[in-house]
């Protein structure tokens, strides 16, 4: 039996629908295989910078600029959710405005998005520590930071020890095994070695003290205020 061009087209246009149904379900598949299902963020709207009396003593032009960015966030968002330096973006415009629970949904959100980079664990312990006050969860995400790129970034080890040493005091004498740590896993850093010889100092161990600071003079001969300091624990 001949079939009518209009039966050709239809069949055609059926084939047509059947193959990008298909594709949609693989290319589903293929997302939710790398990134797994996402949910839903639940969060504070993206839009909104906060409101404080910070937020009130900036000039009028200048908030409506950092709003119109997180308008725009939101919408990248909508249309590609799965962005992980977008959410980061936005706790770090949140943040600007003292708005530190849009900052923390946000944060935390980046985790779901993708929770083998470190940043947004950073970023979680900072805000925990500094700002909400909740030195558990700060503790966990500075530590989760470090796990992820412990041998990469000096700063993240010194960030957990100031942490310890200023917020979580009931803790404080884990500064110095973080700080040990750091030094073991990045050798060459100044800033760690740098970092223990003060602490030693203030702690009233110079032997220790001298040691790490000569260590950093050792990688760095210019660094004029360690050898200042390496005098005068020498003359003390």
């Amino acid at each position: 039996m001949k079939l009518s061009s209009q039966a050709k087209f239809l069949i055609l246009a059926e084939i047509a629908v059947f193959a990008a149904i298909s594709w949609y379900f693989w290319n589903e598949s293929r997302i939710r295989e790398i990134y797994g299902i996402l949910p839903p963020y639940s969060g504070q709207d993206i839009s909104y910078a906060g409101a404080s009396d910070f937020t009130a003593s900036l000039p009028a032009n200048f908030i409506k600029e950092r709003k119109d960015a997180l308008k725009e966030l939101e919408r990248l968002l909508s249309r590609s959710p799965k962005n992980y330096d977008d959410w980061l973006q936005v706790g770090v415009s949140k943040k600007f405005f003292n708005n530190y629970e849009g900052a923390r949904d946000a944060w935390e959100y980046a985790k779901l998005v993708d929770p083998n980079v470190s940043t947004a664990y950073l970023n979680l312990g900072g805000l925990y520590g500094a700002y909400l006050n909740d030195y558990p969860k700060a503790e966990f995400n500075y530590k989760t930071a470090l796990s992820i790129d412990s041998l990469v970034f000096p700063y993240y080890y010194l960030a957990l020890a100031d942490f310890y040493e200023n917020f979580y005091i009931e803790k404080k004498n884990q500064a110095e095994s973080v700080l040990l740590q750091g030094a073991a896993a990045i050798p060459f850093d100044v800033s760690i070695k740098v970092r223990l010889g003060l602490y030693y100092k203030k702690a009233g161990f110079k032997d220790k003290a001298i040691k790490y600071l000569k260590e950093a003079l050792a990688i760095n001969p210019s660094l004029k205020e360690v050898r200042e300091e390496l005098l005068i624990l020498s003359k003390s």
